[in-house]
């Protein structure tokens, strides 16, 4: 699991074209960790209450961390780009309040879109909350929370952007990971 620093360093080894070629794809990226925790459990998945009004706060091993969103090469044999606790899944987050299999992004037509599987503590997307096997379209910036932990979803080349200006790329334009 690398952070976005590593990646602006592997974009400096590369160069932009190759860089682009191996990692222009869409990400998720830790930004923190929303809502605060009770002291219920239901099997092995941590029961979360979401404080909407707070925050997120930052969380070392999460905050910059990148997980590309593509297959996996232990991954569900299906089209969707499934992520969750369980080791098998394509995205694994190995956190107590994100679901065994948690989340699923497809690919709809021409957009990607996101789906909650079913998970004990829910998925939103920039402060709505997902019902179960709804399909909602996710653009480049939307705010994402599995369990507690908030993700900034960008698309490939956003993300390519970002680490171009990180590494003191030629762009121009200011980026912010709040």
């Amino acid at each position: 699991m690398r952070t976005v620093d590593q990646y602006a360093e592997e974009y400096l080894r590369l160069g932009l074209l190759e860089f682009r070629r191996e990692y222009g794809r869409p990400v998720i990226i830790g930004l923190g960790i929303v809502g605060e925790l009770e002291d219920r459990t239901r099997g092995r998945t941590g029961t979360l209450k979401m404080s909407p009004v707070s925050g997120s706060l930052p969380a070392q091993a999460l905050v910059g961390r990148v997980w590309l969103v593509t297959k996996g090469p232990n991954g569900p044999k299906s089209p969707a780009i499934q992520g969750g606790r369980a080791a098998n899944n394509d995205l694994v987050i190995p956190e107590f309040t994100i679901s065994n299999y948690h989340f699923q992004f497809r690919y709809d037509v021409t957009r990607l879109v996101l789906l909650d599987l079913g998970s004990t503590n829910g998925t939103t997307v920039d402060g709505v909350r997902l019902t179960p096997g709804e399909r909602s379209p996710i653009t480049s910036g939307a705010k994402v929370v599995f369990g507690r932990y908030q993700f900034e979803f960008r698309t490939g080349p956003e993300f390519v952007q970002l680490v171009e200006e990180l590494a003191g790329g030629p762009s121009q334009a200011p980026v912010d990971l709040r």
